[in-house]
């Protein structure tokens, strides 16, 4: 089953670019966000993300990250190794708990679970190396009614903190 939403991004009310975010199963997602109009002249740019996740505990399994706009290249990729406990960034291992998240695991998690399991509960977080701590808080929930049916909605507050120590 593929699932695909896409947005238009708008900057008081003129195009300048796209989202495609499709989910080609239940553990994975990929996103790509590209420039178009006027902003293809002023800043243009293609970033091309993908995360792949354990099922059940959406624990960091791969991502790759490829950035490609004005000022910045980017090209990443992580691996989780079960032989060592971690995820590898090319030649750079990282030790990471087995149900360590990405943010897109964890925003897709928001979209498969109930409240109930994820409530002001901390996961953590890992983003190219360094650790956080991110839990949604729920804020509240409403029906969204469009012309042909409705849907029903959990919006949340997504908190973030770094684990690193601050002199």
């Amino acid at each position: 089953l593929l699932c695909s939403q896409d947005y238009k991004l708008t900057f008081f009310g003129v195009k300048i670019g796209e989202i495609a975010i499709n989910h080609p199963d239940d553990n994975s997602v990929s996103i790509r966000a590209t420039s178009s109009g006027v902003m293809d002249y002023l800043w243009p740019f293609d970033n091309q993300y993908s995360a792949v996740f354990d099922s059940v505990s959406f624990g960091f399994l791969n991502l790759k990250k490829k950035i490609n706009q004005t000022g910045l290249t980017q090209n990443l990729e992580g691996n989780w190794t079960n032989k060592q406990g971690g995820v590898l960034y090319r030649d750079v291992f990282i030790k990471r708990e087995k149900s360590c998240q990405t943010i897109f695991s964890i925003l897709h998690r928001a979209s498969k679970e109930p409240p109930k399991l994820l409530d002001t509960k901390w996961f953590q977080l890992e983003h190219e190396g360094a650790l956080f701590m991110a839990r949604m808080v729920l804020a509240d929930s409403l029906n969204i009614s469009g012309i042909k049916d409705s849907v029903f909605c959990y919006h949340y507050r997504l908190d973030i903190k770094s684990t690193e120590q601050k002199p």
